[in-house]
């Protein structure tokens, strides 16, 4: 983006406007015109279509105006903004005058897929250097070499918590998924009153979107009625796959399946992970553009089975352990993944966002040595919630660099709608919906952080998962948060505090709260203070 200074001089000075600065926010277009240099006015444009706001280095009244509409202030909220429409901005002093015209830009756009891997964490994606032995992942890979790899990327401990945070972009204390759905009294459900991404793109300023999801949809408890359209139900147009995990029952799991399609099921035979990338591949080829695809593989959860040879390099004896399993099934997953990029047609990969994003980290089961199975999934700790985190598409301007931001699950709502124009209101931390502004939103912009990967975006990370799924109360209670150097883990009363450096692995080192130094001791109370802040203030809202 670029920014202009302008200032308007007497005419036998000049017969135009000098350029003569930039602004380097990310996503921000910032212009200044003044009539001296006592007054001087600045607009902020976020990208997409997000409140505009005005500045000005005097106190002054400030108003927008297009056509017969008028807004008195410095907020242009977003319900305002159309792509087309023209706004002159003015501010005004007893003696002095400033004013800009600003047309609303189209949204970025492009289609956006949504390839959501199940207990991969990033000990076991190459790219990502974190594990001592990981199975071959060219194809993700290759994905960050083209793409932007977040090494800072978190999301709840367990599958259908995180699940949840992606389509709604809200935390899981207020939607009460927190847990895994089939579990307790297998009533745990994402509310159907919560508003969905599909849903959200109803609303956009721009052109209509179509979507579908597919793969393992794990929203919905086995005791809820209806359960089989529940995708339908939370805003899918069309869902193809399996409800829940597959089954832990001699002659089903990855070969042997309940398919549901559109709330019908029907048991079918063929590997799991190859019918999702059929469905995806039918799904990009008959969908109208733009799209929202939303993939959720179920590789590499169990109960697991030795992949189809094709799909992988070498052979996996029949007692192979789990975590030979394991390993066979996520090089399998990459194998179609690959496929699904490769037979896109070429014009559509072009303009389509690709996010490949972790569920939860890797399950005790598939951990390796020197890590600690005992931190990994289920747990708030750096294994269980720091997850792979990959954009690549026509946003991305530095192929192969890397984003240490912190950055969430819920984000990647907020990327949809940056992408599609869905009207957000309110600041970075604090945004809602537009439409309906009860609808407080967790996640924080993304799309400039792709944009330009030298931009930094929040200053902590909150991670949660609690047992009961709903209002509470709960047996399980586990928060965590996270700033650039120090991670507080509180698990119920008890609290660890960990350093985990400047480039942190996902070994946390020795809890620090026995003997804290007065660094230490400031950053533990930074941090508590704010997870104290979080815990009083996030409630169980049921939507």
């Amino acid at each position: 983006m670029f920014a202009w200074l302008v200032l308007f001089l007497p005419a036998a000075c000049v017969s135009g406007p000098v350029v003569t600065g930039a602004d380097t926010r990310p996503g921000t277009t910032s212009i200044e015109t003044g009539l001296s240099a006592r007054l001087a006015l600045s607009v902020d444009t976020p990208l997409g279509i997000r409140d505009w706001t005005a500045h000005t280095t005097i106190a002054a009244d400030v108003t927008w105006s297009s056509g017969q509409q008028r807004v008195d202030g410095p907020v242009l909220g977003a319900d305002h903004l159309h792509p087309g429409d023209v706004w002159t901005v003015r501010a005004t002093t007893a003696d002095q005058e400033v004013s800009q015209v600003l047309t609303v830009p189209e949204p970025p756009g492009g289609n956006l897929l949504v390839l959501l891997i199940d207990d991969v964490g990033i000990d076991h994606v190459g790219a990502y250097h974190a594990g001592t032995a990981p199975p071959p992942t060219p194809r993700m890979d290759a994905l960050a070499a083209e793409g932007v790899r977040f090494t800072r990327a978190y999301a709840s401990p367990v599958c259908s918590a995180t699940r949840s945070l992606i389509l709604t972009g809200r935390h899981a204390r207020r939607t009460g998924v927190g847990w895994i759905v089939d579990t307790g009294d297998d009533r745990g459900e994402m509310p159907i009153a919560s508003t969905t991404l599909p849903e959200a793109l109803w609303s956009a300023r721009g052109p209509a979107w179509s979507d579908a999801a597919l793969g393992k949809w794990h929203l919905v408890g086995p005791a809820v009625a209806d359960r089989l359209t529940h995708p339908n139900r939370s805003g899918f147009a069309h869902f193809a796959g399996i409800i829940g995990n597959p089954r832990y029952e001699a002659g089903w799991g990855y070969y042997h399946w309940w398919r549901v399609v559109d709330g019908a099921q029907s048991e079918v035979d063929g590997y799991l992970t190859t019918a999702t990338v059929d469905d995806a591949l039918e799904e990009i080829r008959t969908l109208p553009e733009p799209w929202f695809l939303y993939v959720a593989f179920t590789a590499a959860h169990t109960p697991l089975s030795v992949p189809p040879a094709e799909l992988i390099g070498g052979t996996v004896p029949p007692d192979a352990d789990e975590d030979a399993l394991f390993d066979a099934n996520v090089e399998a997953l990459d194998t179609e993944i690959g496929r699904l990029l490769d037979q896109m047609p070429p014009e559509v990969r072009a303009d389509t966002t690709i996010v490949l994003m972790g569920d939860n980290g890797t399950p005790s089961h598939a951990v390796d040595p020197p890590l600690d199975p005992t931190l990994a999934k289920h747990t708030v700790h750096e294994q269980g919630v720091r997850v792979p985190l990959i954009v690549t598409g026509p946003h991305v301007t530095r192929p192969g660099s890397v984003q240490p931001s912190l950055v969430h699950a819920t984000d990647l709502f907020v990327l949809g709608a940056e992408l599609a124009g869905v009207p957000l209101t309110g600041p970075d931390d604090d945004l809602a919906l537009a439409a309906d502004t009860d609808v407080h939103l967790d996640g924080h912009p993304l799309l400039p952080l792709i944009v330009d990967p030298d931009a930094r975006g929040r200053d902590m990370v909150y991670a949660e998962a609690f047992f009961p799924n709903g209002p509470g109360p709960y047996n399980t209670n586990r928060r965590s948060l996270r700033d650039d150097r120090f991670a507080l883990v509180r698990s119920g009363t008890e609290e660890q505090l960990f350093d985990l450096g400047e480039d942190p692995g996902l070994d946390e080192g020795p809890d620090l709260l026995p003997s804290l130094d007065q660094g230490v001791s400031a950053a533990h109370a930074r941090l508590a203070a704010r997870l104290d802040e979080l815990e009083a203030t996030l409630h169980f809202e049921g939507f």
